[in-house]
Order: structure tokens, then sequence, then C-alpha cells
């Protein structure tokens, strides 16, 4: 079935925004010169967003002070355990270093990773066609074309990209194909409706050179050659063959039409989905942002509402701060849509920076993530220039 045909299609009434129905200066060639080629455009999809309508939210509950989770630190044998391990899988690295440098400090600390996304709809109109095949017509003598967002439309699942169509009820007319003209086939692009193009084999010119050998029965042996043109043999000497593109008929199917030489123009609507995602890492140390946004840790903060309040009770007031400027950026980052959920999360990360001296060498690493990753771009011990543990 037809995406623009779908019977999950359904309408509610509502005054909140004008219906969609006035015909653009597309639709309006169409109409004045339904059979003209120029009229062409007045089928090209130009999409027209169409704002929401103003919604009255519910009152959402105020969060609750959050507590910091206990988070497991990471000891001196987990941080060595955890590098050997690592350097074990490089080929560049050698072992006895891990094996054998001195802590000459650990510390240990948390990075936290807020994430806020919103799952949002918008929704577009714009003219389109299909090859009119006697199917039945919603036209405008069936009552007003609802307005863009009163018509009913659930996304198959939240925070997933994706999107649906719709014709708009009652808007639906018949129109003379803009291409064709009416007549469901258009002159060969090829041929330009004479029906013969020019032969490949001759170039055209109806001749071909062809050369005779001449050989002499003396002692000598000697061969001559001789060239002259024959009439080419592909198109019997006249230049031109029968077009293969349209097999000699100088007319080829309309593909806008498919030859019915009528087509159904209407209003549709379509409806996109779009999760809009936002982060930001608080972390005190050199370990890079990127690592904590992909490392394992503890989630202390998890919500969902149709619209969140920002964190405010988190222990870290830079998480507060993130959480509100990020809340505050999606309430109006996209005016022309409608959020339909919001989510929000806090993810603490335990990280150790372990000081260490090996053979009159100090050197620093990072242990981090519950799964104990490693970070150790001045590890002592590099067989080869320009590798860093990750």
């Amino acid at each position: 079935m037809d995406e623009s045909q779908q019977p999950l299609l359904q309408l509610e009434p509502s005054d909140a925004y004008p219906p969609p129905t006035a015909p653009g200066p597309a639709l309006a060639a169409v109409e004045q010169n339904p059979g003209s080629s120029g009229a062409g455009v007045g089928f090209e999809l130009v999409e027209s967003t169409v704002p929401p309508p103003p919604v009255t939210e519910d009152a959402i509950p105020q969060p609750q002070d959050t507590p910091a989770p206990n988070i497991p630190t990471i000891s001196e044998e987990e941080a060595r355990e955890a590098l050997l391990e690592t350097v074990s899988a490089h080929c560049c690295y050698g072992k006895s270093a891990a094996r054998e440098f001195i802590f000459t400090n650990i510390t240990s600390s948390s990075a936290f990773h807020y994430e806020l996304e919103t799952f949002a709809e918008g929704r577009q109109t714009a003219w389109d066609h299909e090859p009119y095949n006697g199917q039945a017509i919603d036209g405008p003598q069936n009552g007003p074309a609802p307005q863009a967002w009163s018509i009913l439309a659930q996304p198959d699942t939240n925070f997933r990209d994706h999107r649906k169509n719709f014709e708009i009820p009652h808007t639906a007319s018949v129109k003379a194909c803009h291409k064709c003209c009416g007549g469901g086939y258009n002159q060969c692009p090829q041929c330009l409706g004479s029906t013969k193009v020019h032969c490949k084999s001759c170039g055209g010119s109806g001749r071909k050179s062809e050369v005779h050998h001449e050989h002499h029965h003396d002692h000598h042996h000697h061969h001559d050659q001789h060239h002259h043109t024959v009439p080419c043999h592909c198109c019997h000497g006249t230049g031109r063959v029968t077009c293969g593109t349209c097999q000699g008929r100088g007319r080829v199917p309309c593909d806008v039409c498919l030859t019915r030489g009528k087509l159904k123009v209407y209003l549709k609507l379509t409806v996109s989905w779009k999760t809009h995602r936002d982060e930001e890492v608080v972390e005190r140390t050199d370990l890079p942002d990127e690592l904590i946004k992909n490392a394992s840790g503890v989630i202390a903060v998890q919500d969902q509402q149709l619209r969140v309040y920002a964190v405010t009770g988190f222990p870290d007031d830079d998480v507060n701060r993130a959480s509100s400027r990020l809340v505050q950026k999606h309430a109006s980052a996209w005016p022309n849509e409608r959020i339909l959920m919001q989510r929000q999360q806090v993810r603490v990360v335990p990280v150790a920076e372990a000081a260490c001296s090996w053979k009159s060498k100090t050197f620093s690493y990072f242990v981090y993530g519950e799964d104990h990753l490693v970070y150790a771009p001045a590890y002592p011990q590099k067989l080869c220039w320009g590798c860093t543990i990750l």
C-alpha cells in the first residue's frame, strides 16, 4: 500500500492553524495551462514547513536531589594489571616497564557524562502527483482540507529517526500530464522523432573502407594492397539506422504518467520524527573527554518526560549548569517542530590517574571506566615512535 493512502491517517478537529489548502504558484500554473510542458515545475516537491500550534503543557513534577552513587575506586593492583594487559596487546610496547614501575601516587576521581535527547516531530506540505488509473479522487467537493497538525500520525517508536507520508484529505484533483500534454508519450530524445539515428559503424557516411590484397606469383612473391570503399553493411549505405531507444517509433512512453495521460495531483503531508542529541563531559584531569563518552560507568540520573527539568540536585554543580544550559537550548532550538518526549541521564565514570617512576624516568597514565580502560600517551617503553595507548 502506498504511504500516501495509509489507513493510519485520521482526523481530529482543530482551529489552531489555518489549513494548508491554498494552491501555490506551481499548482496555479498547472491549472491555467495543464497541457503545457512549462507547467512541469508545478509538480516539483517544494516542501513548505508548517509550524506546530501552541501546546498547553501539564505541570511536570520537579526532580528531587540526586545523591551521587558510590563509585568504586581503582586500586594500585588493578591499575597495574590494566596497564600490563593493555601493553601486552600492543606489539610496539615493552612489558618490563609495566611490571617493574613504582607508584609514586594514584589519584581517584569521577568524570560525569551528561546526555540530553529531545524527540521531536516536524511537518511539511508539498504538492505531489501520481499516474491517474481511475482511482477514487478525494477532492474539495468532499469538504475543506484539514489542517496539517490536525492529521493524526503516530511514530513507530520514540527516539528513532523516521518519516511517513500522507495524502491530505480533500486536496486531490485530476490534471492532464504536464510532460506529455496528456498524450501518454513523448518525443524520443535520441532520434528526436525521426525514427533514425546516425550509424555508428560508418559514422553516418554510409560507406566503409576495405583493404584488397593482391598476390604476385613471381620469384619475389610481391603483395600489393589496395584501399577502396564499399557500402556499410549495417545501414546499407544510407548512413542511418533504426533508433534503438524507441525501436523506430519516434516516441517513448511518458515516465511521469506511465502512458495514462492524466495525473492525480494532491497535497502531501510529510511527517518527520527526529532525535536531537546534546552531551557534555565534566572531567578535571587531562584525560580526553571523548574517551569518557565511550567508557562504561554508573547511571546516576535517568529521567524521561514530555518535558524534563534540568538536573538541579546533583552534587557536582558543573553537571547542574550543563543540564540547565542544554535543557534551555532544546526548549527553543527547533520552533518548527513539536517536542514529543525528552530524556536525560548522567553517567559517572571512575578515573584513576597514576604517577609512576621506572629506571629514573617518571610518567603517568590513566585508568578509567568500569572495564578499566587505559590511556598512557607517556608510556616510557615504546619500541617505535608515534604509538599511543588508548
